[in-house]
């Protein structure tokens, strides 16, 4: 009896004294069961009552992101450019965003979310502004959506759009659909495409908590909500929102499939079809780094239905996989996809980016060992002795930026290689940045270049905050220690006193 209230006195007093990351805590799914996906047991997240009542300066930011972009909506508009609609169309999204981004900010307990992901849809919307300044490609997509909404209309939904699909008639049919509700404004369709991009971005924040709940979600949080490039460059009518989305959906039904939780497989089908019909290519990149992970991490449970499970994967992969490689192919125009196919492709990337004024010389990854210069050009270039405007200019110190990013979370990487074998969705996020930074390695122009790394940054975003700061984790393990210390020790003395 005596060593029996000695353990609960020792529970109650890791209740009250625990921190906010608990390495003991078991893992379990969403319906309390053991997933059995990973070793790595999730740390247990305590409700922070100062982290949530102590947010003063992401909520004074919005404020200010808000009295900036009606400023800018209000003199365009008095200019007669339209963006006065603005300022019903951000409140209205908000509205409708408010039960998805209430949820998701009431399941984190050690920081106040809601603020931060505010403050990343209305910086997107303040872009927009910019991105409409400097609209280039996608005034053409504009006018051709407001030619297919008039056949929508009709409910004429057959309409040929000039272009491949997939490809970029899949652009213009969704910006078709877009203007039947939008007329023919084009701010207005520019806000509803950084609304889809900025959903795929709580699709990408939401596959990084699924996936890792020991994970430092403030950080990715954080970048995958407020980073320059993302806020940025998808904020408009183009390919680049649609990839957000797609991405997002994919990335996150792999990781519910990774963690074995029900209703994986619609949205990882759901991304690589959106993917696809807009980029074959890249759906067939994140399909390849599915594979990589699920095929190549460990996994705990029972062998025979772990060999199993493999196997089936196996079977799906090779079918799916030869559907996208079809595909890609057709859209690539090349006969296959095997080695002169694909090197024929990436010449011709090569050749079609090298004009526009931001060309250079890239620095092909035409075998392993120029992988690195690769995923520096991709990453960090342009330097700043090669920018020629203010925008690449940005573009560079944002690159200086991320490097240093990158050399701070070193005591994080350090624990890399450990967390590949364990963890699947870091072996996936680590494979796709790779595939990417190869594919991306031909393209031959620095504004392109600058548009392709929204679809690396997420999973590069996640390398870098895959597990806590070394500083949390020996706070958390500190107390662990010392409890389970004392609890023997008052285990042991009950034990005394009762032989006496």
């Amino acid at each position: 009896m005596a060593t029996t209230r000695a353990s609960r006195r020792a529970r109650s007093r890791r209740t009250e004294e625990s921190p906010d990351l608990d390495p003991t805590a078991p893992t379990a799914d969403e319906d309390g069961h053991d997933d059995g996906a990973t070793s790595i047991r999730p740390l247990r997240r305590r409700r922070d009552e100062s982290a949530q009542g102590q947010s003063p300066f992401a909520a004074l930011l919005c404020v200010v992101t808000f009295a900036l972009l009606s400023v800018f909506y209000l003199l365009s508009a008095a200019q007669g450019k339209g963006t006065g609609i603005g300022l019903v169309l951000v409140p209205v999204f908000c509205l409708i965003l408010a039960p998805w981004i209430s949820r998701l900010a009431r399941a984190q307990l050690a920081f106040r979310l809601l603020p931060i992901v505010y403050l990343g849809l209305l910086l997107r919307s303040l872009a927009t502004y910019f991105r409409l300044e400097n609209a280039a490609d996608a005034l053409y997509y504009h006018q051709w959506g407001v030619r297919l909404a008039t056949e929508f209309r009709g409910l004429n939904f057959g309409v040929d759009t000039q272009r491949s699909v997939p490809g970029t008639g899949t652009v213009r049919y969704v910006s078709g659909l877009v203007s039947v509700f939008t007329g023919s404004s084009i701010f207005a369709e520019f806000l509803v495409f950084t609304l889809i991009s900025f959903m795929g971005a709580l699709f990408l924040y939401m596959a990084f908590v699924t996936a890792l709940p020991n994970g430092d979600h403030r950080r990715y949080a954080l970048l995958v909500f407020l980073w320059p490039t993302m806020i940025y460059w998808p904020s408009s009518i183009g390919k680049e929102a649609l990839m957000m989305l797609g991405v997002g959906m994919a990335s996150y039904g792999a990781a519910r499939v990774f963690r074995r939780k029900r209703g994986g497989l619609i949205p990882l089908g759901a991304g690589l079809w959106f993917t696809l019909m807009v980029r074959p290519h890249i759906a067939l990149v994140i399909f390849i780094a599915v594979g990589i992970a699920f095929m190549f991490t460990r996994r705990s449970g029972n062998s025979a239905s772990v060999t199993a499970g493999k196997a089936v994967a196996v079977f799906v992969l090779l079918f799916f996989g030869g559907v996208l490689i079809g595909r890609t192919a057709d859209f690539l125009e090349v006969e296959n996809l095997g080695g002169d196919g694909i090197e024929q492709a990436l010449d011709q990337t090569t050749a079609q980016t090298s004009q526009g004024g931001a060309e250079f010389s890239p620095l092909k990854a035409e075998n392993p060992a120029l992988l690195p210069g690769a995923v520096v050009t991709v990453l960090f270039r342009p330097f700043p002795n090669e920018t020629h405007n203010v925008e690449s200019f940005l573009t560079s110190l944002e690159g200086f930026i991320l490097v240093g990013l990158i050399v701070t979370s070193f005591g994080r990487l350090k624990q890399l290689p450990r967390a590949l074998i364990r963890e699947p969705y870091v072996a996936y996020s680590l494979a796709a940045m790779l595939l990417f930074c190869f594919l991306f390695s031909y393209v031959a122009n620095f504004g392109i270049l600058a548009r392709q790394r929204t679809q690396v940054l997420p999973f590069l975003f996640v390398l870098l905050a895959f597990v806590p700061s070394p500083r949390k984790l020996k706070a958390a393990k500190a107390p662990q220690r010392n409890l389970t210390r004392a609890s023997l020790l008052t285990s042991g003395s009950s034990s005394t006193d009762d032989a006496t």
